[in-house]
């Protein structure tokens, strides 16, 4: 068998969503650890019940999936009055707005935001190129 590692938002595995995971993991048998900031490991303990942020956040999740499959989820429309010629005029006479490049990527807490942050700086750069 090969190791595979979960990166977290959080340092502590405890206050992180990855214990989902270890949980899950351990209840299939398999042998979970979590590596500590200072390089050391700690085997997983079973967790009786996960904090409340972690079930509130799993019972929206399931609610969205509900109303995915029942067809309730509405997608956003547009109006008429987004598309008038005074709304149009408008958003190009508000001020050019500045983006610090360096900035958004470092707000990227993971490889998946990193990944959209770097699409939105070169989505920036494309518009910026086309307007001259």
């Amino acid at each position: 068998r090969k190791r595979t590692a979960f990166l977290g938002r959080e340092c502590a595995w405890r206050d992180d969503a990855r214990q989902v995971i270890a949980e899950e993991l351990r209840k299939a048998g398999h042998l979970v650890e979590h590596v500590r900031s200072d390089g050391g490991t700690e085997c997983h303990e079973s967790v009786k019940e996960f904090p409340d942020w972690l079930v509130r956040e799993e019972d929206r999740l399931k609610m969205l999936e509900k109303q995915r499959k029942a067809g309730e989820l509405a997608k956003p429309t547009k109006s008429r009055l987004d598309r008038s010629s005074e709304a149009v005029a408008a958003s190009l006479a508000r001020p050019t707005e500045e983006v610090s490049a360096m900035d958004e990527l470092r707000g990227a807490a993971n490889q998946r935001e990193l990944i959209v942050a770097q699409r939105k700086l070169a989505r920036y750069q494309r518009i910026a190129d086309e307007k001259g």
